[in-house]
């Protein structure tokens, strides 16, 4: 009975995963401009408050959605020999999108939801959703990047 290895090819999961991770400095741009265009040089807050602000702002909370959905649609676009823990995290991905969608919408249809959080829980609230997503992208592009290998 042929047992199949799996192989971890660096270059892929760095170069996947580079691409990949680049989508969040990206998707963040047009917030921190958001946030500039609603300050003053009078009234400008320093360069620590306005990157709370940046992350605690309600848009920001979509970065997490947008870019797992890449995540998530990333392997039907894969090879076909995939490592089975592949499809594990590819699950958990889809499931946490889904939740995320839900909180999203949620939070849009009731704004009131999301600013019963101050600005420093919204930062960190947001900074959750981010450091997850990393975590989980980083093993999904891991698992992605593994080359089957026989073994008898």
């Amino acid at each position: 009975m042929e047992k199949k290895k799996y192989r971890m090819q660096w270059k892929k999961f760095f170069s996947r995963f580079g691409l990949w991770l680049l989508g969040i400095p990206l998707n963040i741009i047009p917030i921190a401009f958001k946030q500039l265009n609603s300050i003053t040089v009078d009234s400008f807050p320093g360069v620590k408050k306005l990157a709370i602000m940046t992350i605690g702002d309600f848009d920001f909370s979509f970065i997490s959605v947008s870019v797992l959905f890449i995540l998530c649609i990333e392997g039907f676009f894969a090879d076909d020999d995939l490592a089975p823990l592949y499809r594990k995290f590819q699950c958990g991905s889809l499931i946490y999108f889904v939740v995320l969608i839900i909180l999203y919408c949620v939070f849009f249809f009731r704004p009131d939801l999301f600013s019963m959080m101050d600005l420093t829980a919204t930062a960190i609230y947001n900074s959750i959703l981010i450091v997850v997503t990393i975590i989980l992208g980083a093993l999904c592009n891991a698992t992605i990047s593994m080359k089957a290998g026989v073994k008898t």
